[in-house]
């Protein structure tokens, strides 16, 4: 610096430049409805802040659960010492359940068979539950016969991997 007279003066300051964090978290993924996904992001931050929150466990952790019921983008941010960031997102998408319509509660005469009689419309596979008294257990119209008062529950997977459960009297 040299002022109005010609004098000079000198100074000097360093810059310190710290290194941006390193953050990365799980591929896009779909997940059924009602089920969680553990988030897990990884990165070289301190802190982590995940939003939208709805649907988190803890939005500020590296691996909250996820349990959204709408498809959701999720960002996930985090900060080293220096305050630098990084960002990277996910997104999750929700694939529905199967949809069941079971045949209603029945009552028959000991010794007699009724038929079980599920629809749906998306199913890739059934399975009825106690399957012992079931002409075929894995079938949508089972023939049952039971020897008493017996409730049959039905598990069918969908086409897109999801489960979804009903029952039968």
């Amino acid at each position: 610096v040299t002022d109005i007279h010609g004098c000079t003066d000198t100074d000097t300051f360093f810059v310190n430049l710290a290194p941006l964090p390193t953050l990365t978290t799980i591929g896009d993924t779909a997940i059924c409805f009602g089920t969680t996904i553990s988030l897990l992001a990884n990165g070289t931050g301190n802190t982590y802040q995940w939003s939208p929150s709805t649907g988190l466990s803890n939005p500020n952790i590296a691996n909250p659960l996820a349990s959204p019921i709408a498809n959701t983008k999720y960002i996930v941010t985090t900060l080293n010492n220096a305050k630098c960031s990084a960002t990277d997102t996910v997104n999750i998408n929700i694939n529905p359940l199967p949809t069941i319509q079971v045949s209603n509660d029945t009552t028959t005469c000991n010794g007699n068979s009724v038929t079980l009689n599920a629809l749906a419309p998306q199913a890739n596979s059934f399975s009825w539950l106690p399957a012992g008294s079931l002409n075929n257990a894995q079938i949508a119209n089972p023939v049952a016969s039971p020897l008493q008062t017996t409730l049959y529950h039905l598990t069918v997977t969908g086409i897109n991997g999801c489960n979804n459960t009903d029952s039968v009297l």
